[in-house]
């Protein structure tokens, strides 16, 4: 494991910010720490990286230990990144570099990465929010850690720049290296992540695969130019133990697994044409709803 927490606790005098967090998270996995604000997510993250003292619990990097020399495979962006304002993206990473006493000669393949390389030269105060960011990943990678650890990486961005921002993290994840991600934007976490823990006031009530928990009942989305002809006729057929409307698409649930070719077969028997058909799929903001309110 790559990281390994033990009963990990937080107190600020009468307030528990953590609360015994058992976490395993597997080597070259991107992992998920989901939960609205004042969940714990940042504590924690504070915590197994040195910052924060733990009231109680321990954790272990690598499946040794938490010692300084171990965090220094660990590349992490806590907080809003911070740079010299006047320097170049390019004098910050040199910087970086030599803090971290590793990385100088990969500062140039790191911008290009990142896609800043072209905008090496110009100063940070004159960079957008997202290009802020993707520097402050650049620092994070400029030492080549094994761990990247990325605590809301979208905050503030617009929809362009948090596209950016998800593309950039799938390839990350793709060299290799392992991603720890705290969010509590559940579509970031869906879509990015293949684990993820769900904390609430500190406490985690929810470990699991993303791919697994979205996993859909048998379930179909079906739609035609005549919705209510189409659900009339769903109801009226025996092969659905259940039909119900969801916006403009039905979703009907077959009393046995029946393939889709066969679902569409069956309906232009009846004369009606779908203009979609496809497995219905559960979100993670149902499952995290669903957790919630099962944890009051």
């Amino acid at each position: 494991m790559i990281l390994e927490t033990e009963k990990l606790t937080k107190k600020y005098g009468k307030l528990t910010a953590v609360n015994e967090l058992d976490l395993s998270i597997p080597q070259g996995t991107v992992f998920g720490l989901l939960g609205p604000n004042g969940s714990g997510k940042t504590t924690t993250l504070g915590m197994v990286l040195g910052a924060i003292r733990p009231s109680a619990g321990q954790f272990k990097w690598f499946g040794t230990g938490n010692s300084p020399h171990l965090r220094r495979r660990i590349g992490a962006i806590l907080e809003h990144p911070v740079f010299y304002p006047h320097l170049s993206g390019e004098q910050n990473l040199k910087i970086s570099a030599e803090i971290k006493r590793k990385g100088k000669s990969d500062i140039h393949q790191v911008l290009e990465f990142v896609g800043l390389h072209e905008r090496k030269k110009d100063p940070f105060k004159a960079y957008s929010l997202g290009m802020k960011q993707r520097l402050a990943i650049a620092s994070a990678l400029v030492a080549d850690p094994d761990v990247l650890i990325l605590d809301e990486p979208t905050n503030g961005l617009d929809p362009e720049g948090i596209h950016d921002m998800r593309d950039l993290i799938v390839r990350i994840a793709q060299t290799g290296k392992t991603i720890v991600l705290a969010s509590h934007l559940l579509d970031e976490v869906q879509k990015v992540c293949s684990d993820y823990a769900v904390l609430k006031k500190g406490k985690c009530i929810h470990k699991g695969n993303v791919e697994s928990d979205l996993l859909g009942d048998g379930g179909w989305r079906i739609k035609s130019n005549d919705l209510d002809l189409l659900q009339k006729t769903a109801q009226e057929m025996s092969i659905f133990k259940s039909v119900s409307k969801d916006g403009n698409v039905l979703i009907v649930k077959p009393e046995n697994s029946i393939p889709g070719s066969d679902l569409n077969n069956a309906f232009m028997d009846k004369g009606i044409v779908l203009s979609e058909l496809s497995p219905s799929q559960n979100t993670l903001e149902q499952k995290f709803l669903e957790l919630l309110k099962t944890n009051q």
